[in-house]
């Protein structure tokens, strides 16, 4: 009842007027079934930030900022068990926080939010602190799914703006492109032959332990060349040939994290190869490179939608990855341009002139999905081992099982990377993480 008043005087400005009188003493939490909380607390941080388009144009002094709002916000809130039964509160409420859904803080500075954990993480150390347990925790403000699409509509929606991005990176790669001279036809067969080599050393991992894959992309790599020395080049053909032998090898697995760094390590070694001057052969080497620039945007897209997630952290960071993944290629993409800026009008290149939108459309959504994901994920939880206990043992503890299969010790294996002697016996000392 004291708190729905505080409540009540908070919304309509009847609190106390000084800062100090309107400080906490401590931190509260109720979780999503109802279990309550209060712990000491001396500071957090939190943090959020603003998703901005930013816009280059040649001969315009200046660059336009389109303004998409800002991100949930962010909360690291560390706190503390005080007392004879710390440890039995920490207990409690490290298995409290396997329960789904959204949790009422009371927060000491900030007052009552409704925040979904993230993470856990919880430091026992007997020997130094035996009458406190810190807990450290990781939280986001959230949207509500009911205010968002689901999250089948959103991958539908991904696969949607991820045609259309390739529809439309097409039709821009033929009209940047020029065939006037043998020079720049050379430039495009050079540059396209560059492209292709890279992508097949970044993704090889992919589909060569794949045989139906393997062979899929042997042949759009003897099609590429036979639209290259053909009599005349078929602009639109080659581009969505470059595009399918960048997006087929992400079908290999499900495992978004590795499908990604395989993607920044092709992203990487096309940005290399951009040009630094302005000359007609550099447009040709841009927009081939931009092609397969683009191709990638669809590519992490639709990587974030056919993936296993395990945590609510793991696809918040994805989240943050696909949006930091976009904005490289876009500035990387945006700098060449200003190469191009004194040429005269039709010796430009404009970025992205035809497939910012479905791009950025693409990558929102991909976005979306994976926070709407979020909800029915688990919460990652660490802790530190106070003395020797073997992975099967912990298993059983923390999961209530070994699994169908095994798969409760497969995952625990697995998440903390043990090899060798580690799976069967591990030291006091070493963290460990579950999901619960």
């Amino acid at each position: 009842m004291t708190e729905t008043l505080d409540r009540i005087k908070d919304i309509l400005g009847l609190g106390p007027d000084d800062w100090n009188a309107r400080l906490r003493p401590n931190i509260k939490f109720i979780s999503p079934d109802g279990d309550e909380y209060s712990g000491f607390w001396r500071g957090d941080t939190r943090d959020k930030s603003k998703k901005i388009g930013l816009f280059d144009y040649p001969k315009i002094v200046g660059t336009i900022a389109q303004d998409l709002e800002m991100t949930s916000s962010h909360y690291d809130i560390t706190f503390f068990f005080a007392g004879k039964d710390n440890d039995l509160d920490a207990a409690r409420f490290w298995t409290s926080a396997d329960q789904n859904g959204l949790w009422d803080v009371t927060h000491p500075v900030l007052g009552f939010l409704d925040l979904q954990m993230l993470s856990i993480s919880q430091q026992t150390q007997p020997i130094t602190n035996g009458n406190i347990t810190e807990v450290r925790t990781s939280w986001i403000d959230p949207i509500l799914p009911e205010d968002l699409t689901s999250a089948p509509e959103l991958k539908g929606e991904t696969d949607a703006n991820v045609n259309n991005l390739n529809i439309n990176a097409a039709q821009q790669f033929a009209d940047n492109i020029s065939e006037k001279t043998e020079t720049l036809r050379n430039t495009i067969q050079d540059v396209a032959d560059i492209a292709t080599g890279l992508t097949d050393a970044a993704l090889s991992p992919l589909f060569t332990t794949i045989d139906s894959l393997n062979n899929l992309v042997d042949g759009i790599q003897g099609s590429i060349q036979d639209v290259l020395n053909a009599p005349s080049l078929a602009a639109a053909e080659l581009s969505g040939q470059m595009q399918q032998l960048t997006q087929i090898p992400l079908l290999a697995n499900n495992d978004i994290g590795s499908r990604l760094d395989y993607y920044a390590d092709l992203t990487t070694g096309l940005l290399d190869e951009l040009p630094g001057g302005a000359s007609a052969e550099d447009k040709n080497r841009t927009a081939v490179l931009e092609n397969s620039l683009s191709a990638i945007l669809g590519a992490n897209a639709k990587i974030a939608t056919t993936g296993l997630l395990q945590t609510r952290a793991e696809a918040v960071e994805f989240a943050e990855d696909l949006s930091t993944k976009f904005a490289t290629i876009s500035d990387a993409l945006d700098v060449v341009m200003a190469n191009f800026e004194d040429n005269d009008i039709d010796s430009q290149f404009f970025s992205q002139s035809q497939s910012f939108v479905d791009a950025a459309l693409a990558t929102a959504s991909a976005i979306k999905y994976l926070l709407v994901s979020a909800f029915d994920l688990n919460v990652e939880k660490r802790f530190v081992l106070t003395k020797p206990r073997a992975p099967i043992e912990i298993t059983i503890t923390e999961y209530g099982s070994l699994g169908e299969n095994d798969e409760n010790f497969d995952l625990f294996i697995s998440s903390n990377h043990l090899k060798g002697e580690d799976i069967l016996l591990l030291e006091p000392g070493r963290e460990v993480v579950i999901y619960g």
